[in-house]
Parts: structure tokens; C-alpha cells; sequence
């Protein structure tokens, strides 16, 4: 029986091929999309289950709440790990991880600036699962001046040749190979080129605990839950941070607790560190728990919508099916055996669409990969459970997207049917006219969504930042200059297209460090946490911003070493606007003591880091050699000779460090790459899913105009004219699209403001939005279905009156 239904049904297929192949079109796209969706997902959900030890590790951060100041931060003190051992039990281990800045590696004749440099304990690869090509990953790191190197990193200084044993110069520091790992796991928050032992640093640098500077992580005891360790971090913060703050701020731990500060260690699961943290400091970019939520959700969408399209389809081609039924009716066959001979059909078409669904997503993946970032891959033989599972897949599509049509086919009854009297289960409309307005309110709600976003992303290129961004490059690694520095500037400022040049420690778009500061006279307890930026005279210049009050740095004053600016956000909080006479107290890096610095002048806000995050107090201070930024101004009209001078005055200078710049602007257009792929991606399924609907729109188009065309012929005689006819048809769809827009709106305006949310400094949800995305569906529904209406309106009235 199963045999003569798939004949049957591929004899229906190929005599309905308008028919079907919109279906299979429509049903290929929803399920391309879906697979490529779903690969993202579950990438995104696998980040870090990989390691052995993952479901009993977890990462210690700081959260504290000083003077307004909300402060969340991965790294830790380096001493914590000595306390967390010694003192409890619970804990099985404890691995810390330094982030290097980019340091110059050299083998040979070779060298390169090379990034992702990590320093971490002896115990790392006992706690994290990285497998090893070259080495013993439990002796690895446990000498100073040994590292291990990526598998890409070993190819590209020593080709297919086993490296351990090798030693290569880092930053002047020679550093032995004693292990080589397989490529980094691409769904990890570690990622490493090179990863050195951090026995190499010295610890004296990090003795206290109120400096923080290593991400932490700790290995529980089987059987141990993470809550009863961190229940007993108030009790460490006690004993090992109160003396220390007593010591600063004059005043105990409770004291400070008393008004209104709080400081303490908490614990997040290591796997819900790529989705869930939101903490500053972090190794890498996490992902975004909220995009995986909305991604998922376009899959069901694109899904449905494709379902109901199918339907719809299924449904409006009935009237070449209806005599067919009436046939096998009257021939014997049950409701039942017609059922299933629908449900088969239905099924073939749903896994023919399945198998060119995974077909156009192996075409599209390598675009998709690269442009998510992420290393997916369609392994449909490695786990044996993928075929079943997509065989499971296509019945149970089938089944939704054939159900509907299955039965109300089977339901004709045959007499009626073959006198031609088929109207009565025509009228029965609102099941189809329910599934087209879900189709609208899922696409309504797309488009606004796209335009929100890509409103807000037209917001931040265009928000005054408060600097000029634009025609700035950035020297990296200045400070190798050493005592040539002074001289290198002057030397570039000679070419005509480099109007002026800056050294500083960081630069907008840059981590940037941090200090306390208080004012001098008033309780210790009352300091402020403030970003830091050292420069030379010129910084402001460079960067185009403002002075508020007061003055900037001066090659003519020599005593501004022991003055600081400050912007206008700390200003404000520590009350200066009306006594700029006031003296702040920084901490000293060596001796640990607050020294008084005068305010010299305020500057104007701005954006130091993304429009994510709001602008934070910022205190500038002096210094004229070391910095290891260069901040160039340039005129952009021959940028490539100038570079070319640059590079050509660099390695005259500097012969043994490589030449690294960027352009400001560039950078900063970073900070929002995770926002402009949400826009992209947010385009791209919106379109998508338009397509879709646009197919099941067309599948009752073309039921409506069959079902009323006598009523057309009737007003084309009676004197309607073509457009007329088209506006009366056109009626149903403008209703649905109407009550689609009432649903649709208040959805997507709850979604997007969920969305803004992560902005510090956001767009509004302006009202025309909604309105244009119901005139974009509005345009494309009345488009669509033009295709049956004005064909039909334009018929000849005799032949509709004729129409059976």
C-alpha cells in the first residue's frame, strides 16, 4: 500500500509542479534557515562542556558597590588562590590566567607581534581539556620561562617539526617550548597562542589583595555545591581584604560596610561564562543569551511560517483536487486510506525539502561561518543519531504542515463533489485567514525589529563622542622607542600630512586601568573609582576634545608632573564645579600611599568605551615617555604614502620591533560588532521570513479568487472596472494585515525595548517605525496578491460566469 501511495503521490507532484515547487521552495528556505540557526545555537550552548572537569568549575569574580560606582570585574587578587587552598576544604583546585598584552615574539630571523598571550598556573591543563600534540600537559608549565603554543602557532615558526625543546625570545625574555596543543576548541572563552608559565612573572607585584589582575578559577570536590563555598567568601573578605582596607581608608571592614559600600567574591559556572556573564574584564567577547533567545525564536518562526504556507497552498489547490477525492470515494477508499494518502505526500515533499534544506546550508555555511565568526560544521555522520533525527524531523513537519489540508480534502463528500457543489467547504475560511495572520504578525514584527536596530546602530556612528575619531592612526608598542621617543615625533610631525601626534597609555575603544581617588581633607572612605589615561601635552589636540575649565598640560610648566585633569563626570561627583582648589588623592603604584595632585583643569565627557556602557569618571595625568600608544592626526588624502613614510621612519628607528598600527575609527568599530551582526542577521531571516509569507499569501490569493469567481464576472458585467475588482479582493488581505499590525506592535515594541536596554545611551522607539513596517508588509501583501487578483479581474466575465 505504502508503494502504491508514493506512487501516487509523485504522479500528483509532477502533474501539480506550480504547486509544488512553491511548496518546496517555501519549505527549503524555513528549514535552510533553521539548520543554520540551529548549528549557531548549539555552538553558542556548547561553549566550555568540552573540558572533563566543566560541570564542577567555576570562575571567582569581584562585585562591589563603591560611592555610586557599580563595580563587576573577572579578575581577582593573585592571593586568592593561596587563601581558597589553604583554608578550604571544598576546594579540589585552583588555576589562575594572566592576559598578556601583546608581546613580540622572536625564533631566528623571525618576529612577530602576536596576540592572545596568556600566563597560567602549572595546574592549567589539569583543570581545562586541551589536548596536546608535543608534550606533557602535567609538566608543561610547571619551570618559569616555559611556555606552550598553539598547533597554528607551531606550523607557522617551525613548519611540521616538532618544537619542544626550541627557545624563543619574549618581549627579551627567553621562553623554552615544553608542549604543543591541538587548535583551541573554538567553543572555549580560553583562547591561546601562547601560554606561558606564570612561575616566569614575578609575585611580588601582585601581594595585595586590593589588586586585581588574574582571572581565577576553582575545581570543586565531587559532590560539593558551589553555594557552600561561596557562602563562606564573606568570612575570606574579612579576614584577608578588611586589614587592607584599614590600612588605606583609615576605617575597618564593618565600618565601610556600615555606609552603604559592599566588596565580596562570588562564583559563576564555567559554562555559563560565554552567555551569561556580563562582567568587565573578561579574557574574550562573551556571546549574548538574549540573541540566542531571539535567533531561536526566528527558527520556530521561519518554521511555522513555512508550515502554514504549506498549508494555506495545500488548501487553495483543492479545487484540482476535490473531483479526485470524489473519485476515490466512490471507488471505496476510506476517509482514512485518503488521510494518509494526503499525510504521505505531505511527508515526501517536507524530507525532499529537508534534504535540499542541508544541501543549501553545506553552500551557505562557510559564508555564515565567517561572518558569525564561529567555526560551524554539518557533521551529519559522526553522531549516528543525526539521520534518524532528521527523518524524525521531516514526519513530524510533515505531519504539522500536512494535518490541516489532509482533512478538510478528506471531508468532501463525494456526491457533492462531482455535481460540482464544493462551495460549502469553501466558506469555511477562518482557520486559513487565522494562519495567514499569524504569518503577518511574525512579519510585521520582524521588520520593525530590523529597522529598530539598525536605527540604533545609525545612532551610535552618528553620536557626537565627545572626540574626533575620524583620520586618527595608532602606533602600537611606542614604548619600544625607549628614550628615541621625543625624537621620532618630531621627526614624523616634518611630513606635511601628519598634522600632530600624541603619546598615551590607552586611547577610546582601549582597556583603559583604573584608580581610587578621594578628595584631600575630606574621610578616606569617600574615594571614587576613576579610569586612568597617562599622556604627554598634546593629547588633547590630537583627539579634538574640549577643556571645560582650566588649563592642559604645557611643555612651559614644569611642575605638572604633580597634576592631574579630570573630566566632567568626576567633577561632579566629588562636588569641584565650585572649588577647584580642591587637591585629590591618588594611590602611589610602589609605596601604596595616597599622594595629593592638583587639579589643573576639567575636560568635557567622553566615550571612553562603548555606548554600552555608560561614561565613567576619567582622570588624566602626565607622562612624557613610556607611553606605549602614539596617536597620529593625519590629512587622508595620500594615507598610504604617509603610511609608507611611517613605516619606512620605524624601521630605520626601531630595526627590531615590528611595525603595528590601526585607525581609530576602526577600532572603534569593534565595540559594536556583535550589534551590526544582530542587524545583519535580523535582515537577513526578516527578508526570509517575508519570502515565506509572501508564498503562503499567494496560496490564498490564488484559494480566494477561485472561491468568488463568479462573484468577479458578475461585476465585470455589471461595470466594475479592473482596479475596482482588485481593491475588493484585496479587502481580506488589508483586514488581516490591519488586525496583524494591533498584535504585532506591542510585541515587537516589548522585544526591542528588552534590546536597548544593553545601550547605556539608546535610540528612541520612534512611532513611524511601526507604521512604515505595516505599509513594507502592506506593499509586498497587495503585491503579492495582485499576481491571481488583476489576472482574474481582467478575465472575460463570460468565461468566469461559466466557471464551475
Amino acid at each position: 500500500m505504502l508503494i502504491n501511495y508514493l506512487k501516487t503521490v509523485l504522479r500528483v507532484l509532477q502533474r501539480n509542479k506550480t504547486n509544488s515547487l512553491i511548496n518546496l521552495f517555501g519549505l527549503t528556505i524555513g528549514i535552510t534557515g533553521c539548520i543554520l540557526i540551529l548549528l549557531y545555537v548549539l555552538h553558542e550552548l556548547s561553549y566550555d562542556r568540552f573540558h572533563e572537569k566543566s560541570d564542577r568549575t567555576y570562575r571567582v569574580y569581584i562585585e562591589a558597590f563603591f560611592m555610586n560606582n557599580h563595580i563587576r570585574s573577572a579578575v581577582t587578587s593573585a592571593r586568592l588562590k593561596d587563601a581558597l587552598e589553604a583554608d578550604y576544604a571544598e576546594v579540589e583546585q585552583v588555576t589562575r590566567v594572566l592576559p598578556a598584552s601583546n608581546p613580540v615574539i622572536r625564533f631566528d630571523d623571525l618576529f612577530f607581534e602576536e596576540g592572545k598571550f596568556l600566563y597560567a598556573d602549572s595546574c592549567f591543563f589539569e583543570t581545562f581539556t586541551f589536548p596536546f600534540l608535543y608534550g606533557q600537559p602535567e609538566k608543561a608549565l610547571t619551570r618559569p620561562y616555559t611556555m606552550v603554543i598553539s598547533e597554528d602557532v607551531s606550523k607557522k615558526y617551525f613548519g611540521t617539526e616538532n618544537p619542544v625543546g626550541k627557545v624563543v625570545t619574549v618581549n627579551q625574555r627567553d621562553m623554552e617550548i615544553t608542549g604543543v596543543t591541538k587548535k583551541n576548541p573554538g567553543n572555549s572563552h580560553i583562547q591561546f597562542h601562547f601560554l606561558g608559565s606564570l612561575s616566569t612573572l614575578d609575585p611580588n607585584e601582585w601581594s595585595s589583595w586590593l589588586t586585581s589582575n588574574l582571572c581565577t578559577y576553582v575545581v570543586m570536590k565531587p559532590g560539593t555545591p558551589s553555594e557552600e563555598l561561596e557562602a563562606k567568601f564573606p568570612e575570606m573578605v574579612l579576614n584577608y581584604v578588611g586589614p587592607e582596607v584599614q590600612a588605606l581608608m583609615g576605617i575597618d571592614l564593618e565600618a565601610f560596610e556600615a555606609m552603604g559600600h559592599t566588596y565580596g567574591f562570588f562564583m559563576e559556572p564555567l559554562t555559563d561564562i560565554h552567555l551569561h556573564s556580563n562582567l568587565d574584564n573578561q579574557l574574550q567577547e562573551g556571546g549574548n543569551i538574549s540573541g540566542i533567545y531571539f535567533l531561536s525564536f526566528v527558527a520556530a518562526f521561519l518554521l511555522i511560517i513555512a508550515c502554514i504556507n504549506f498549508m494555506n497552498l495545500a488548501t487553495a489547490s483543492f479545487m484540482g483536487r476535490a473531483r479526485e477525492v470524489g473519485i476515490r470515494k466512490v471507488s471505496g477508499s476510506s476517509r482514512k486510506q485518503l488521510i494518509l494518502l494526503f499525510l504521505t505526500e505531505s511527508i515526501v515533499l517536507v524530507i525532499i525539502s529537508v534534504f535540499l534544506g542541508m544541501v543549501l546550508a553545506e553552500l551557505i555555511l562557510p559564508q555564515f561561518s565567517l561572518f558569525t565568526g564561529k567555526e560551524l560544521v554539518l557533521n551529519y555522520l559522526v553522531n549516528w543519531q543525526v539521520i534518524p533525527g532528521l527523518l524524525l524531523f521531516s514526519v513530524m513537519i510533515g505531519l504539522l504542515a500536512g494535518s490541516y489540508p489532509s482533512i478538510f480534502l478528506s471531508s468532501f463528500k463525494p456526491i457533492e463533489v462531482l455535481k460540482g457543489k464544493i462551495s460549502q467547504g469553501m466558506q469555511n475560511t477562518f482557520l486559513r485567514t487565522g494562519l495567514v495572520l499569524i504569518q503577518f504578525i511574525i512579519t510585521i514584527s520582524l521588520i520593525s525589529g530590523t529597522l529598530i536596530v539598525w536605527k540604533q546602530l545609525n545612532f551610535i556612528r552618528s553620536r557626537d563622542l565627545g572626540f574626533q575619531k575620524e583620520a586618527i592612526l595608532v602606533l602600537h608598542r611606542s614604548n619600544s622607542m625607549g628614550d628615541q621617543q621625543r625624537f621620532f615625533r618630531e621627526e614624523l610631525l616634518k611630513h606635511p600630512d601628519i598634522v600632530n601626534a600624541s603619546y598615551c597609555s590607552n586611547l577610546p575603544g582601549y582597556d583603559f586601568g583604573g584608580t581610587s581617588v578621594s578628595v584631600e581633607g575630606l574621610p578616606a572612605e569617600e574615594m571614587v573609582q576613576a579610569g586612568i589615561v597617562e599622556t604627554d601635552e598634546h593629547y588633547l589636540d590630537v583627539l579634538e576634545i574640549k577643556l571645560e575649565k582650566g588649563r592642559f598640560f604645557s611643555e612651559g610648566f614644569i611642575d605638572d608632573e604633580n597634576k592631574i585633569l579630570i573630566n566632567e563626570k568626576l567633577a561632579s561627583q566629588i562636588d569641584l564645579q565650585d572649588n577647584e582648589s580642591k587637591r585629590l588623592l591618588l594611590p602611589d603604584t610602589y609605596t601604596r600611599k595616597m599622594i595629593p595632585m592638583e587639579v589643573a583643569g576639567i575636560v568635557k565627557d567622553i566615550n571612553y568605551e562603548s555606548l554600552h556602557q555608560e561614561i565613567k569618571p576619567m582622570i588624566y595625568r602626565l607622562r612624557k615617555n613610556g607611553n606605549r600608544l602614539l596617536a597620529l592626526r593625519i590629512h587622508t588624502t595620500e594615507i598610504d604614502k604617509t603610511i609608507r613614510h611611517i613605516q619606512t621612519l620605524w624601521t630605520r628607528m626601531n630595526p627590531d620591533q615590528p611595525f603595528s598600527y590601526t585607525f581609530l575609527d576602526e577600532d572603534l568599530e569593534v565595540l559594536y560588532r556583535k550589534d551590526r551582526r544582530t542587524g545583519v542577521l535580523f535582515s537577513i531571516f526578516s527578508v526570509l521570513s517575508i519570502v515565506v509569507a509572501c508564498l503562503g499569501l499567494l496560496g490564498m490569493s490564488a484559494y480566494s479568487v477561485a472561491r468568488r469567481t463568479k462573484e468577479i464576472g458578475i461585476r465585470k458585467a455589471l461595470g466594475a472596472s479592473v482596479a475596482k475588482i482588485f481593491l475588493q479582493l484585496s479587502r481580506e488581505t488589508l483586514c488581516i494585515i490591519l488586525i496583524a499590525t494591533l498584535i504585532a506592535w506591542p510585541l515587537a515594541w516589548l522585544a526591542m525595548s528588552r534590546w536597548l536596554e544593553h545601550f547605556a545611551y539608546r535610540t528612541d522607539i520612534s512611532s513611524y517605525i511601526f507604521l512604515l513596517s505595516t505599509i513594507i508588509a502592506s506593499m509586498i501583501a497587495l503585491v503579492t496578491n495582485s499576481l491571481h487578483s488583476i489576472k482574474a479581474a481582467r478575465a472575460n466575465p463570460v468565461d468566469s460566469l461559466k466557471y464551475e
